[in-house]
């Protein structure tokens, strides 16, 4: 474990001619980085290592200089290579336990985004047997859920009691809930089908980028909310650990799509290599956290709860297809291998395990009891090491029958990190964790005139505890590899919890328009981005033609608008974040109609889901504008909870040519 100690504490005598137990403890300045290494072996040979027996390297260089120390007591060497047995088969048993609790602090990270729903049952059943064992006396637990929101279940205790109640609360929140990794194979499946039943190689490989940038926009969020959700444990008492449950988690999200297509067809068509590329980017927020963790001397046990999965797709390729694709992909080997790979190297780089294939509470409870009951804590000099970049980290044991397991990294951070660190979770106010970069963006379209399309442009930052927080917002929009428009501006809000919405009226071009939306928080040096496309008809063939989907709710946030500020006004979702059914709720769609004036042609629209509804049609007029807006509401509380689809198509002579989509979630409050 690394930390930062004053070398003049080093110095000081205690009081008491006994020695006392080391404490690991976070200091203002670093002269000492430190090491955490567990020791396997033979009990009476581990407790012959000494310092000559240890071989250090960073980034491959050995380490001359440097300290040993052993944090346990003699026994706990003997101790811990005996079985580990619940403490209590129920609350209120006294029945004893054959070892004791660890000591130290336990975060549990539920990510209901990357857990299948089986995996969630099992998950939440696991963790019932480990917060028995793992809160005591010395020892505390915390339970944490990211869903559509990041959320506290409860805070740091070492109450059994209260963290079971924590559980059962979990358990029946529906709105810690969450499909998406349920839906995976559907996706999957829609890709497969394009090329199945359409034989259509553009649709499926624009479906595939598609649920690529989606996997990819989740897997970031993930990893950014597992590095928000350390703040707590950076304070406490060590050992620190953290036990993420997830069954899809992958550092290369939405790479598998590329199964289906091979090397020349990848070669052929540049959509292809932004799915690779995209999904490679997974790896820059998969190392932020992994060096976050090393940071601070957090292990990471990685829990795939599911248990053994499915080694081929549901709907297979068939040989016609692969014929045009040059592949036979196999997208549920290569995601099962994905992300195994992303939970053995995340446990590997922080020092902790990867239990795959869904495992026993005493499995992980023993590797847990094995790594903290005895701890060989190195010291190293921190002269002329970097700040800031991980150093690799390789330990050599030259003691006959012993071996070393130790965290695959190391990191030193700088007094600028370890403040922005402390900024960052003061985001969060107590007992809670915001994310901050958690943003939205999306466009209402509004009109059309002198050959532009019309839309408003609207980036939603969500409320954070931290008052004075500086915003610099941006965007750009690209039409066919051009930037056409391009707006900036700063915000700074002087009252903490309120949600920020900019709002900027742009004029698109007919064709798709890529916009992409930055903010950054001036303070602690936050940057979040969020990456959309918007398409506008071609108005230049004369047939009608479908403007981009919006959905509103209502809102009360800082509405920002040119010079204009208002407390309350309509966002538009993304579908990344529920719509609330107590709200009333706007569908908007975009219409133009052809050069002929539209004979023939009109409008249905629908709504698909727990509730659905089929609108009037609606004919295209002559005389009517040459495009308008189409605006279907929802009264408050006629949703009920679920996931919905409202489409837009254009009919004529029963046959749809044309149609636009938005999907989004509805929840109860």
């Amino acid at each position: 474990m690394f930390l930062f100690l004053i070398l003049g504490a080093l110095l000081q005598t205690p009081d008491e001619e006994t020695p006392r137990p080391s404490r690991i403890v976070e200091q203002a300045e670093s002269s000492l980085a430190q090491l955490d290494i567990t020791l396997l072996g033979p009990p009476e040979r581990i407790a012959e290592v000494t310092r000559d027996d240890l071989v250090i390297r960073l980034q491959g260089e050995k380490i001359p200089e440097f300290t040993l120390d052993r944090h346990c007591d003699p026994g706990s060497l003997v101790e811990r290579s005996r079985p580990r047995r619940r403490k209590a088969d129920s609350v209120g048993d006294s029945t004893a336990a054959t070892a004791t609790p660890p000591r130290g602090s336990y975060l549990l990270f539920f990510d209901q985004q990357q857990l299948t729903q089986s995996g969630r049952h099992q998950a939440l059943r696991l963790a019932r047997d480990l917060v028995v064992d793992l809160a005591g006396p010395e020892s505390r637990v915390m339970l944490v859920s990211n869903a559509a929101e990041l959320k506290v279940i409860q805070p740091f205790t070492n109450d059994t009691t209260t963290l079971l109640d924590g559980l059962d609360r979990l358990a029946a929140d529906r709105r810690q809930w969450d499909w998406v990794a349920e839906g995976e194979e559907i996706r999957v499946g829609e890709v497969i089908r394009a090329l199945n039943d359409a034989d259509d190689l553009h649709r499926a490989i624009g479906l595939a980028r598609d649920h690529q940038k989606e996997e990819l926009w989740r897997a970031n969020r993930s990893f950014r909310r597992l590095g928000i959700s350390l703040a707590p444990l950076k304070d406490g008492p060590s050992p620190r650990a953290v036990l993420y449950f997830a069954d899809t988690l992958r550092s290369n999200p939405g790479h598998h799509y590329l199964s289906f297509f091979g090397s020349s067809v990848q070669r052929e068509h540049s959509a292809l290599g932004l799915v690779g590329t995209g999904a490679e980017t997974g790896g820059l927020a998969y190392n932020d956290v992994v060096n976050t963790a090393a940071a601070n001397g957090i292990r990471v046990y990685m829990i795939q709860s599911e248990g053994l999965v499915s080694g081929s797709d549901r709907t297979r390729i068939t040989s016609r297809a692969a014929a045009v694709t040059l592949s036979v992909g196999n997208s549920s080997m290569v995601r099962v291998r994905d992300t195994q790979k992303t939970m053995r190297n995340m446990a590997a780089e922080t020092g902790g395990e990867a239990f795959l294939n869904g495992v026993q509470s005493h499995t992980i409870l023993s590797r847990i009891d094995e790594d903290a009951s005895c701890l060989f804590v190195v010291s190293i000099p921190t002269k002329d090491l970097p700040l800031d970049r991980p150093m690799r980290v390789d330990v050599d044991v030259r003691k006959a029958g012993v071996t070393s397991r130790v965290r695959g990294r190391l990191v030193l951070q700088s007094a600028k990190s370890r403040q922005r660190s402390r900024l960052l979770q003061a985001f969060s106010a107590p007992g809670t964790l915001s994310d901050p970069l958690d943003i939205e963006a999306g466009v209402i379209p509004l009109g059309y005139e002198e050959g532009g399309f019309r839309g408003l442009l609207q980036i939603r930052i969500p409320a954070v505890a931290f008052p004075g927080s500086r915003w610099d917002v941006g965007a750009s929009v690209v039409n066919r590899q051009r930037v056409r428009e391009e707006m900036s501006r700063q915000v700074t809000l002087t009252r903490p919890g309120l949600p920020l919405v900019v709002e900027h009226e742009i004029t698109f071009r007919p064709g798709d328009s890529k916009v992409v939306a930055v903010v950054q928080e001036a303070t602690t040096g936050l940057v979040a981005s969020r990456e959309f496309v918007v398409n506008w008809p071609n108005l230049r063939s004369g047939a009608p033609g479908l403007g981009p989907v919006a959905v509103l709710q209502p809102l009360q946030a800082a509405f920002i608008r040119g010079e204009e500020t208002r407390g309350e006004g309509s966002l538009s979702g993304d579908g990344t974040r529920p719509l609330f059914s107590d709200r009333p709720t706007a569908l908007i769609g975009f219409v133009c109609r052809g050069r002929s004036g539209g004979a023939g042609w009109s409008v249905e629209r629908s709504l698909v889901g727990a509730d659905s509804v089929d609108y009037k049609p609606i004919a295209l007029a002559a005389d009517a504008p040459r495009c308008a807006q189409i605006r279907d509401v929802m009264p408050a509380d006629q949703f009920g909870d679920g996931q919905y689809t409202y489409s837009i198509r254009l009919v004529r002579d029963g046959e749809t040519l044309e149609s636009a989509t938005m999907g989004f979630r509805v929840q109860t409050r």
